[in-house]
């Protein structure tokens, strides 16, 4: 059986990518759209840490909680990166740029996640 951390190396950076960006239109998102959507990816990761969280007070999971932290770094990254910007939104409405930017934060936060939260749940099956 295939473990569930061999198929996540199967997509190519590419593949990542190119889901990312048909899940989410970038490219027709107003500055305001694009901060919305941000928001709502803050929204689900502080839930996500949430959920893994309530696991570890089940669970008492040691990888479970390094992944809590590795999780909430990556949600404080693109907290900074909406910030930055909000800050910054009507000097810096260079669209693509914008969109280069958070598909390289998206694609880490969601391959790292994966990942780490395949460790887990292998362990937990153990």
């Amino acid at each position: 059986m295939k473990s569930c951390l061999n198929k996540s190396r199967d997509m190519s950076k590419e593949d990542s990518k190119r889901k990312i960006m048909t899940a989410l239109p970038y490219f027709d998102l107003t500055p305001e759209k694009y901060l919305d959507t941000l928001t709502e990816f803050e929204i689900y990761f502080d839930h996500l840490i949430k959920k893994i969280e309530r696991s570890i007070i089940d669970k008492n999971n040691s990888k479970a909680i390094s992944v809590v932290s590795l999780i909430r770094g990556m949600a404080e990254d693109l907290s900074l990166e909406y910030t930055a910007i909000q800050c910054n939104l009507f000097e810096k409405l260079n669209k693509n740029k914008m969109v280069e930017d958070v598909l390289e934060i998206l694609e880490q936060i969601i391959e790292v996640t994966k990942k780490e939260l395949c460790d887990i749940r292998d362990n937990l099956e153990k």
